[in-house]
């Protein structure tokens, strides 16, 4: 299973666990493993784990900006669905 995101992918190989992978132009690969999981995540998981490995923005959770940050946030992935 590949499940590609904008912003990473989430991948397993049977009987291996699901991993959840990060683009991240430092690693090798140009990938990094964010988690390992023993069920398939769902999109509010996946959307916390994108969320805690991203350094704090100003605008987040801060008004109407932050607001419409989450929501992109989540129509892109949704969109990908």
């Amino acid at each position: 299973y590949l499940k590609t995101l904008p912003w990473g992918a989430v991948y397993r190989c049977y009987p291996s666990k699901w991993t959840v992978w990060k683009e991240d132009a430092e690693a090798e690969g140009g990938f990094r493993l964010l988690d390992s999981l023993p069920s398939k995540p769902g999109y509010e998981e996946l959307e916390e784990m994108f969320d805690n490995s991203e350094p704090k923005r100003k605008s987040t959770g801060e008004g109407i900006a932050g607001m419409f940050a989450g929501l992109q946030r989540f129509l892109q992935v949704y969109s990908k669905g």
